[in-house]
Parts: C-alpha cells; structure tokens; sequence
C-alpha cells in the first residue's frame, strides 16, 4: 500500500458508536496548542445520552454505565481488579495514581470524587457555592491495598489543555482494573484554571509526567514494588500527547505510547509502537491536521478513528455537571471569564451534532489496552474487536 498520510476507513456498521478502523500506521494528532476549526457536521444518527440521576446540592453526577459493551470488545469490558486511587505530591504537583487493588471497598465506602473546586487553587474552593459544585464519582476508591500479584505495567497520562487528571478516570480507572499502575500528574501551568485566568507558564510535561511515574515507582512510596519498571507506557490526549512521544523519546524505558487526538509535525518522535485514536467530527484536532506527525513516525503504528465523535470523546467532560448544563454552564455561572476558543474546546464533543462520549468509551478502552498489553509484552497478539475490523487492521501495511 503506498504511504498516505489519511486513514483508510470501514464503513459505518451497526455498532452504537460505530468504529472506523484505519489502517495500522496512518495518521495522528495535534501537538500541545489546540485551535478551534468550523463546527462539525452534524450526525445523521442520534444517540441516547448517559442516564444521570440528581441529588440535593451539591449535585452528584452518576457515572456512566458500563454494563453494554459491542460485542468483541475484550478490553473494552471492565477488568478483573477493584480499583484503589492515591493522590502523590511531586514538588507539590498533584499526581493522582489508579492501581490495581487487593480486594473491593466496602459497600459503604466513598468512592474518589472529581470537583469543580478542585480546579481553583484551596485559597479559592470556599468561592465555589455548593450548588455549582458538581460531584462526580469515579471508580476508584481512595488508598485501598495493593494487589499483591504484580508487579503491574504502569501507564504515564498525560492530560490535555485546560484539563485535569481526574476527568480522564474513564481511562485511567478502566486501565487500573486491567492490571496497570496509571499515574496521571496534574499539568498546572495548562490546566483549566491556568487557561481561564490567563495564567498559563511554560513547562517540561515530558520531564513531568516521567518524574511522576518515578515517584509512583519509589521504593520508599505508598506503592512501592507495584509498578514494573521495565514495563512502562504513555498515553496523552491532546496538548498531553507532546509529553507522552516526549518521554519515550527521552526514556528507553518506555515501550509504547498512545496518542488521543494530538500530534502535530512538531510532536517527538517515538521510536516504538504508537497508537492513534482520532474523534471523526473532531473540530479541535481535525484528522487532516494528524498527518504531520503520521508521516514521520515508523511503521509500527495503528489509527482508529471514532466516526462522529469530538475531541472530549477521550475524557469525562461531557458529563461532568450535566444537570446543570454541563462545565460550560457552570463556568459561565461562575462568573469565570473564557474565551471562545475555551468555549469551543469544552464543548467539542459535548453537544447534540455528536456521538456521546460515554458510547465511544469501550472502544477507546479496548485500544489503548490492546495496545499496550502487546506492546509490552503481556499478550502475544492483539484482542478483538471482531473478525472482520480485526483482519482490516492487520491487513494494511505500508511499504
């Protein structure tokens, strides 16, 4: 097959959040600067969003249902491990860490919560009233015991502009519970409070996110001996996917990376198996931006595309404060100033012209992890999904 830098896609079939698979080796993403392209074509399909229940203020979102997974999804099913959560301090960064745990929390215990205040600096939380305050469960459990039957492969996340590591615990937990250690730093100096306030710093997220994944590794840590340090992986989700090619670039260590929706001509180039997932009505990172950094990489490389889903596809924006209008309406309620290419941002994938981000999940599970586990070693060829997507994937070369 001769080089081309846009992915071949299947046709639509009669999968919910229907998968184009495109050929093992095109294409990828943006770099760390997103821009806002024209709104997306709007779907000829509809969806259901994600039942979400309400409480009294502050509001509770509950997760996501994982229970209808497509058929062929191996990874794409929830894992075998309860899922513990450990917040690490790095110079007083936060690096929030999912791990496989030894057994389940008790019915009555709290599970991890993601919160609006936890965007704002503490000396600011007590400004956020209750009642635009979301709570958002996640499906971890704060400091549970360790699995005792590792050690476990760790997976580095890297979160994207304006973001925060626990709106990616869709992932990161998902992955957890398939036997990785995920550490997932959080990148201040372009997190979402950083952007609103104008107060965005330069800074090294590669040198970050393999510093955090040191300190998961500790040997005088809450975790130590959990992780496997000949085992480790990146992942990064847009402006995170320069930290992610970055840190393998930097560290041999590293044995395989997964780029969501980022990447760019500029973006380091990683000398082991990548992975690309692309949203296919991503207005943020069209995929005709992807091919600067498809180009350059070497063949052992795959792309999905994610027909009709944005680019919050890959986190768990969309449903964080649904009834109250979503994050958007909570920062406008808020009285926070942002800018239209914020606003765009965190609506892309959000809003009725797309998929909903809860259906494109299990694919995106099933693929990072697919990924990964052959990529390390784990498993000695790729799981599912089914026959016919699976021999189109691993039918296309290039030469």
């Amino acid at each position: 097959m001769s080089r081309s830098a846009h992915p071949t896609r299947l046709p639509r079939r009669s999968l919910p959040a229907v998968v184009a698979v495109a050929a093992a080796l095109a294409g990828a993403c943006s770099s760390g600067s997103e821009t806002t392209a024209p709104a997306p074509t709007t779907l000829a399909t509809t969806t259901t969003a994600p039942t979400t229940t309400t409480t009294a203020a502050p509001t509770t979102t509950a997760a996501p249902d994982d229970t209808a997974t497509p058929a062929g999804l191996v990874y794409g099913e929830p894992g075998p491990y309860p899922v513990g959560v450990v917040d690490l301090d790095l110079d007083g960064r936060l690096v929030k860490v999912w791990y496989p745990a030894a057994a389940a929390a008790p019915a009555s215990a709290e599970p991890d919560v993601f919160e609006i205040r936890q965007l704002v600096p503490a000396e600011f939380a007590a400004l956020v009233p209750d009642e635009l305050n979301p709570v958002y469960p996640t499906d971890a459990h704060p400091e549970l015991p360790p699995a005792a039957d590792g050690p476990f492969p760790v997976i580095g996340l890297s979160h994207g502009f304006a973001a925060y590591p626990t709106v990616y615990q869709f992932l990161g937990t998902h992955l957890a519970a398939w036997g990785n250690v995920v550490v997932a730093p959080d990148h201040s100096e372009r997190g979402l409070f950083a952007v609103i306030t104008g107060q965005i710093t330069a800074s090294d997220d590669a040198a970050i996110l393999l510093a955090s994944i040191d300190l998961a590794l500790a040997a005088d840590g809450p975790l130590a001996g959990l992780g496997d340090p000949s085992r480790i992986a990146t992942v990064g989700h847009s402006a995170g996917v320069t930290a992610a090619a970055g840190a393998a670039v930097a560290d041999p260590r590293i044995g395989a990376v997964v780029a969501l929706a980022g990447g760019s001509d500029t973006t380091p180039l990683p000398d082991v198996p990548t992975l690309l997932i692309a949203g296919g009505s991503d207005a943020v990172i069209p995929i005709d931006q992807m091919a600067g950094f498809a180009d350059r990489l070497e063949p052992d490389r795959r792309f999905v595309v994610l027909e009709g889903a944005g680019h919050n596809a890959f986190t768990d924006l969309c449903l964080i404060g649904a009834e109250q209008g979503g994050l958007l309406q909570i920062v406008d309620d808020l009285g926070l100033p942002a800018d239209p290419q914020l606003l765009a941002l965190l609506a892309d994938g959000c809003t009725d012209e797309y998929v909903s981000a809860a259906e494109t999940w299990p694919y995106i599970r099933h693929f990072v992890l697919a990924h990964i586990r052959v990529a390390l070693g784990v498993d000695p060829a790729p799981a599912g999904p089914d026959p016919q997507v699976a021999g189109a994937i691993e039918s296309v070369t290039i030469d």
